[in-house]
């Protein structure tokens, strides 16, 4: 008879050779399985244990999924029990609970942990896997899983016994289910059935069943789309919706998310750099307003002085602007595009003169692409002044400066004084070319909107910068390098 050892190195060369990415840890895993505690088994594995030991590795190596076999598999700090015909909950999963579990703690902290203080609603919860982290890893949260599939339901409910969860057996997209609930739910969570037909990847997922698989249509996203519906009749104002999808899903469903009316909408991305998860928060109620351009000026000032954000339209798209002097309105704006970390945006002025306020010097050159093309579509490239809301040297010792060619954004400027602003869209995304859109990217992160009409479209402007004598271009622009360097020789 074999040592559990030597079964272990057997069965792990078995599974080698069958492609199993991780042999050893599968084959010792299996063991456990037939003899428990491997620092409390025999030395000698009896005849029996031999038997089944192999008839698991034999399965293994067919890719029958682990946690079938040994009956369990693990999900954040928890260990499920795992059943044949119901979906084996993935490792890149937890990142998508642990994005719900902070959304909903964050709703908890406010209210002191009050018992059934925020309210989570799993959809399509499979084996419970996210619905009972959440109930574990927040207490006090009032706690809702749907799952459709009778056999699913009864590991979910096996899963969750030790848990304060409300397991509901039902269609997650249908608008009875759970519609006493409708418009009271902080957070919506759901790892759907999303598999665009026929690109099941891993030879284990062939086990899973379809209908936790599959989402419907040739892309997959037929379930998906339904649970975006169901989700923005369940949530409250300014609650959140996690669910995860297919890398190649992701702008589908951002775009998606803000036809739905979701602001604030991102994708997040898993431990292996994919698109995994959409990330969308309903608007909060009254935290946001919309002015026409003529009528903006004072609390578009107000709400810069106060450290807020603002979006006010430019020559080409609308752009999302902050305080530059204010390093918590700075980073605000950076985390708002998704880009936290990043290289601060450029500074509008609302006159040339103005450009003392940001930077310290500028040479005769620069001057005089400055007086041959301001107001318009030239960025230069300056030494940094003092006073900006970043560690300018960090960032390269420069600011980017512009005074834009639209006579409604200057005008607005000479309200606010300089601006950090940058296109409004998310770090990915088309900008804005109106404010329905910014909304919709933005929602009630922004403080202020300004409504001026639609604007052309993004092109860009000619971004230039000093070395030396020379003059180095960028980024080309609308403005020709020829008459960029016919004003640079004539200084």
């Amino acid at each position: 008879m074999s040592s559990p050892r030597g079964a272990i190195k057997q069965g792990a060369y078995v599974l080698a050779e069958a492609g199993v990415a991780s042999p050893t840890p599968d084959a010792r895993e299996l063991m456990e399985a037939v003899v428990g505690d491997l620092f409390s088994a025999p030395s000698k594995l009896s005849a029996s244990q031999e038997e089944e030991y192999f008839t698991l590795i034999g399965k293994r190596a067919s890719r029958v999924p682990l946690q079938y076999l040994t009956g369990k598999m693990y999900f954040r700090r928890r260990t499920l029990k795992a059943l044949p015909g119901v979906f084996v909950v993935r490792p890149e999963t937890e990142m998508v609970a642990e994005e719900a579990i902070q959304a909903a703690r964050a709703v908890a902290v406010k209210a002191k942990y009050r018992p059934g203080c925020v309210r989570v609603v799993d959809l399509c919860t499979g084996s419970g896997a996210i619905a009972g982290a959440v109930a574990d890893e927040i207490p006090s949260a009032r706690v809702w899983a749907v799952e459709k599939d009778s056999k699913a339901v009864e590991l979910a409910r096996a899963n969750l016994e030790d848990l304060s969860v409300n397991l509901i057996q039902g269609d997650a997209t249908s608008a009875d289910t759970l519609a006493a609930l409708d418009g009271s739910v902080d957070v919506v969570v759901s790892n759907p059935p999303y598999v665009p037909a026929g690109q099941v990847s891993q030879a284990e997922a062939l086990y899973d069943p379809e209908m936790a698989l599959y989402g419907g249509g040739e892309d997959g996203l037929a379930v998906p789309l339904q649970i975006i519906k169901r989700a923005r009749v369940l949530l409250r104002p300014g609650g959140t919706l996690v669910m995860e999808h297919a890398e190649s899903q992701s702008q589908k469903l951002r775009a998606a998310c803000r036809e739905a009316g979701f602001v604030e909408v991102s994708t997040g991305r898993d431990l292996a750099g994919r698109q995994r998860y959409v990330l969308a928060r309903l608007p909060r109620i009254g935290a946001m307003s919309i002015y026409s351009a003529p009528e903006a000026s004072e609390p578009l000032k107000a709400a810069v002085a106060d450290g807020e954000l603002v979006v006010i339209p430019t020559d080409t798209v609308y752009g999302i602007g902050a305080d530059p002097r204010s390093s918590r309105a700075v980073e605000k704006l950076l985390a708002a595009k998704n880009r936290s970390g990043q290289m601060p945006p450029p500074i509008l002025l609302a006159k040339p003169e103005q450009w003392r306020l940001v930077a310290s010097t500028m040479s005769p050159k620069m001057e005089a692409l400055a007086k041959a093309f301001w107001p318009g579509a030239l960025t230069l490239i300056l030494p940094a002044g003092e006073g900006l809301g970043w560690d300018s040297q960090a960032k390269g010792g420069t600011v980017a400066v512009r005074v834009p060619g639209l006579d409604a954004a200057r005008v607005l400027l000479e309200g606010t004084g300089p601006l950090a602003v940058t296109s409004a869209n998310i770090h990915g995304d088309d900008p804005a070319q109106n404010v329905s859109d910014a909304v919709k990217y933005f929602g009630d992160t922004v403080a202020v909107y300004v409504d001026a009409g639609s604007t052309p479209g993004p092109v860009p402007s000619t971004i230039v910068a000093e070395e030396g004598e020379h003059m180095r271009i960028l980024r080309q622009g609308v403005i020709p390098a020829s008459d960029l360097a016919r004003v640079w020789e004539s200084a």
